[in-house]
């Protein structure tokens, strides 16, 4: 992915609406709503560029090759689950399916997961308590 041609098209910062257990299960919450939202602004980018799209076509790897979409988080067990198979699955069940998605739905042509450490995150001084 050409990094000159990125644009951010759906950011948020706000608290999950679940009660959970762990920081790790709202952090894969978070990627899975975010992985949500990717995939509903592809699809309208998918209908704008092409003349004679439909539904179906959204599944097609010229489509998904076409039009990319990377996820972007500073929780780094995130990542590692999502991206390394030999780590293996949550014990939670729910969240065991929840980064099988996300494993599944990253696996796409197109689609991309990347990490980044806290302090690049522009959003968190709006969820998290600095010092002044």
């Amino acid at each position: 992915m050409n990094p000159k041609r990125v644009q951010r098209t759906v950011w948020r910062s706000r608290r999950i609406r679940r009660v959970v257990k762990s920081s790790f299960a709202s952090e894969i919450m978070a990627s899975s709503e975010g992985v949500d939202a990717g995939r509903y602004v592809r699809g309208l980018l998918m209908e704008l560029k092409a003349k004679d799209f439909h539904p179906s076509h959204m599944e097609s790897h010229e489509s998904l090759e076409a039009t990319p979409m990377m996820l972007v988080t500073d929780a780094r067990d995130v990542f590692d689950h999502v991206k390394k198979d030999t780590l293996g699955l949550p014990q939670n069940r729910s969240l065991a399916l929840e980064v099988t998605l996300l494993r599944d739905e990253l696996g796409y042509p197109g689609a991309t997961l990347r990490w980044t450490a806290s302090h690049n995150q522009l959003a968190n001084f709006l969820t998290k308590e600095r010092d002044a």
